[in-house]
């Protein structure tokens, strides 16, 4: 079902010229062009042609989430995610800054999405390609793409954050990284393959080593030696393997 989603539509206009938003929608320019002024108000336009807005919106994220897949692929890169008030989006426990990533390492190369907002770390050593893209897709939906080497690390550094677990988990729902719990066989068969393991030691790729402490309300929670308690949502762990017992 075809919907209008007006935020996805301000970035647009605000990124993309009018001539180029009409070659591809039909809409005239001069009408997008009394959008971008602000002498038409948006949320008075007509649903038709919102949802022509939005549509090529979505073309476009998914044009620019592909051919950043490609670069991170072929390049030793990564790529911070800027919002509009320019803070760099981090983990809201370590600061640490997420990224969108090409690593050549000891093993080869290898590429991936890291940070609070894809529940951790999700990279070409246990993921497909088809999930990298959505987690790209769902980094650039929270801002634009900066090289890490070109960011400013002086006293005007600015840092925002993912709001908090739930906020993060919608976000991987909205993106495709995860299914709705009733509809997530895989989480039923882990939770019921995995009753006993309260108390195990488990390995996580970007918290390293901890002890599972609880499994509930579709969460797990681990003691990390190094990071402290955490709860990672179950449809993130399962869905990309991210817990080596």
């Amino acid at each position: 079902m075809s919907k209008a989603d007006f935020n996805k539509i301000q970035k647009l206009l605000k990124t993309v010229t009018a001539y180029r938003i009409s070659k591809a929608t039909g809409i005239g320019d001069t009408t997008i062009s009394r959008w971008v002024t602000g002498k038409t108000p948006i949320e008075k336009m007509s649903l038709e042609n919102a949802i022509k807005l939005t549509n090529y919106a979505e073309e476009l994220e998914m044009e620019n989430a592909k051919q950043l897949l490609e670069e991170i692929k072929n390049n030793d890169v990564a790529y911070a995610i800027v919002n509009e008030d320019g803070a760099v989006y981090c983990n809201s426990e370590t600061s640490n800054i997420m990224d969108i990533y090409g690593i050549d390492g000891e093993d080869g190369h290898f590429y991936g999405v890291y940070g609070d907002a894809v529940g951790g770390q999700l990279d070409s050593r246990n993921v497909p390609d088809d999930v990298i893209l959505k987690a790209i897709k769902l980094m650039l939906g929270l801002g634009e793409p900066v090289k890490r080497s070109e960011l400013s690390m002086g006293s005007d550094f600015k840092q925002t954050f993912v709001d908090g677990y739930f906020e993060a988990v919608e976000l991987m729902k909205q993106f495709g990284l995860l299914q709705p719990q009733e509809e997530n066989e895989k989480v039923k068969e882990w939770i019921e393959s995995h009753k006993g393991v309260v108390g195990s030691t488990v390995k996580h790729p970007s918290f390293g080593t901890g002890k599972v402490t609880e499994i509930k309300d579709n969460k797990i929670t681990i003691d990390f030696e190094d990071f402290g308690s955490k709860s990672l949502a179950l449809e993130a762990v399962v869905e990309s393997n991210l817990l080596e017992f």
